[in-house]
């Protein structure tokens, strides 16, 4: 081997090392979504959870300052940063990353000790998911660059776990608005409803998927609702209207989860190939069982289609039932 075959060799060996580094933090900045930290007192938050995210963001900080000394001429070993911009999109990205991370860490030593404490678990949830974030997009350029297996990157958004927490999203959405700014005679039935569904869901193994901040407005709203329906004061009816604006915003906010990039990569994808199928289709009729799967996927993308979907699945039903029934006649 040539030396600098030799040079090349090495430098993608640190590379490497340096994106296990990043897959390993985000894997164990992911473990703080299980231990359902929301939960936790003001002090013990303060005093275990998070010193521990800002740990874990310190040690990201110099992974991806050890990076920049790889790919920018213009930092050194030390992750120190010099006036002039970076030179190519790798060490954009790094540098965008590592100010992010400083710029999270400070506003979280600055305010640790007056913040609320609602304020102080959003901030360190930001940070963690940042964390995750920043690995994933890292690992997306420098695999690029490199030529290297995605499997050296990290999945930053696990599309599989994204798509189930939309399915949960959009069943809360479903069911806020299954009746449009209700009547006063049907708060009651209606915040019952959402309280139940919040219940459920928070109740469940689905809740640890749920980002921490989600967790903790749907806690709170759930609790509220609680609470009013448990008064049994009918005549605070304009409490209850306050209630289902507040669970519509709440749900109006969760649905934005379909900004996430690998959510938007996974459905422009899965459109794309649905519009070939049905473009190559001979049987416009005929829907087969990996098409419909496709089309499953993207429930939750688009009001309309979900209307769509909704329909095609009732046709569906209606198409397969009588059959179904012979079916079990003859058994």
């Amino acid at each position: 081997m040539s030396q600098i075959g030799a040079v090349q060799a090495d430098s993608k060996a640190r590379v490497e090392r340096e994106l296990v580094a990043l897959r390993d933090l985000a894997t164990a900045t992911r473990r703080f979504d299980r231990a359902g930290f929301e939960e936790l007192s003001s002090a013990e938050f303060r005093a275990r959870i998070a010193p521990a995210v800002l740990k874990l963001g310190e040690l990201t900080r110099h992974v991806v300052g050890r990076l920049q000394a790889i790919y920018d001429v213009n930092v050194d070993d030390d992750g120190e940063l010099s006036d002039a911009p970076p030179p190519d999109e790798v060490s954009d990205t790094l540098f965008v990353a590592r100010l992010q991370l400083s710029q999270a860490m400070e506003e979280i030593g600055r305010n640790s000790e007056r913040n609320d404490h609602w304020d102080l678990v959003a901030q360190c949830n930001r940070l963690r998911g940042m964390i995750v974030s920043v690995g994933a997009v890292i690992g997306r350029a420098v695999c690029s660059r490199e030529g290297l297996s995605s499997e050296n990157g990290i999945n930053g958004g696990d599309v599989r776990q994204a798509l189930l927490i939309r399915r949960i999203y959009t069943a809360v959405y479903a069911v806020v608005f299954a009746v449009r700014d209700p009547p006063p005679a049907r708060i009651r039935e209606r915040l019952t409803a959402i309280e139940d569904l919040m219940r459920q869901v928070l109740d469940s193994n689905l809740a640890q998927l749920i980002r921490v901040n989600d967790r903790v407005q749907l806690r709170r709203l759930q609790a509220r609702m609680r609470e009013w329906l448990d008064s049994g004061v009918a005549a605070h009816l304009d409490d209850g209207a306050h209630l289902w604006q507040d669970a519509s915003a709440v749900a109006e906010m969760m649905v934005q989860i379909n900004n996430r990039q690998e959510l938007i990569e996974h459905d422009r994808q899965h459109v794309r190939v649905l519009l070939g199928r049905f473009a190559a289709a001979e049987d416009q009729d005929s829907v087969s069982p990996d098409v419909i799967e496709l089309i499953s996927a993207l429930r939750g993308r688009d009001r309309e289609l979900d209307t769509a979907l909704g329909q095609l699945e009732e046709l569906l039903l209606n198409r397969l039932v009588p059959q179904l029934r012979a079916v079990l006649e003859r058994l």
